[in-house]
């Protein structure tokens, strides 16, 4: 049963030896790039002093875009070891990285122009409870991309289906979507 204790525990332990693994160093130069990603990222349509905020932000790897265009960016995450990292890697923007709770953050209404919740958001137990935070710090016209899984993604996917059975056996905390709930 997936509790927002070993969520959290994952992701603070086990997950940070496997990503500290694939980075090698730890470095962002050495981070496996993420095609689909950078994709989104141009749909977003990013400018010079948009509120930028990364949840999951993990070790920082998708901050040198936000600071390629200029951007306002703020990372949270809720690996305390991640941020000590990203803190590391990007010194200069240590007062806009942080340990945070996506059900309950810690910044104003109407607070972002964008949000991106990249590859997170299958691992948040309470997403309905997400999504209205999210609303309620995006101002009137920003946008919000979120990526997760959808409980039936991957009925005529047999590789997914293996891969998702794969994290499972090693223990990754995975919450299906329901799409219909969300609505």
């Amino acid at each position: 049963m997936v509790t927002p204790e070993n969520i959290k525990k994952y992701w603070n332990e086990d997950y940070y030896k496997y990503w500290k693994k694939v980075t090698s160093k730890g470095g962002r130069k050495d981070v496996p790039k993420e095609d689909a990603c950078f994709h989104y990222f141009e749909k977003m349509d990013l400018k010079n002093g948009d509120k930028v905020l990364e949840v999951g932000c993990g070790f920082g790897r998708l901050f040198p875009y936000f600071l390629d265009k200029k951007t306002e960016f703020y990372g949270i995450d809720i690996s305390p070891e991640m941020i000590r990292e990203a803190k590391k890697l990007f010194p200069e923007h240590t007062d806009r990285i942080s340990i945070g709770d996506v059900e309950n953050l810690n910044f104003s209404d109407n607070f972002f122009n964008k949000i991106f919740c990249w590859a997170i958001f299958d691992s948040v137990i309470h997403q309905d409870i997400v999504i209205k935070e999210l609303g309620r710090v995006l101002s009137s016209g920003g946008l919000i991309i979120i990526s997760g899984k959808h409980k039936p993604y991957f009925d005529h996917d047999e590789n997914a289906k293996i891969a998702e059975e794969k994290a499972a056996e090693k223990g990754h905390p995975n919450i299906f979507t329901n799409f219909n709930n969300l609505k």
